[in-house]
């Protein structure tokens, strides 16, 4: 299958972003195991990755060079990231430590913002 990344109904056209930032399938399929092993998860935090989290996808990336809109002195670059999750209530403490895994790797300061589909 080819085409853009989904989490469920949501993309990035569904969200209203332009098509220049959607991540192409498969690229956005982040396993979710990279954020719970060989890293120090607690006990609980890894049961929410294992038992509440069915998938993580990046559905698009925002920059200055996917938009043309110059970025700002501290942000340079936007992920939009899906969870598919088998709870109603999406599991902040997962969502926190995604971001915070995701400063580490990117050297980026990063914010969660939740929004149901």
């Amino acid at each position: 299958m080819s085409g853009i990344e989904s989490c469920g109904p949501v993309t990035a056209l569904t969200l209203g972003l332009p098509s220049t930032t959607a991540v192409m399938h498969p690229r956005g399929r982040l396993a979710k195991e990279r954020f719970y092993t060989n890293t120090k998860v607690g006990k609980r935090l890894r049961q929410h990755f294992i038992e509440d989290i069915d998938s993580i996808t990046m559905l698009a990336v925002i920059r200055e060079q996917e938009t043309g809109i110059p970025a700002g002195l501290l942000t340079h670059e936007i992920n939009v990231i899906g969870l598919e999750q088998s709870t109603e209530h999406p599991p902040l403490e997962v969502m926190e430590h995604i971001a915070r895994t995701r400063d580490e790797l990117t050297r980026h300061r990063s914010r969660v913002s939740c929004s149901s589909a």
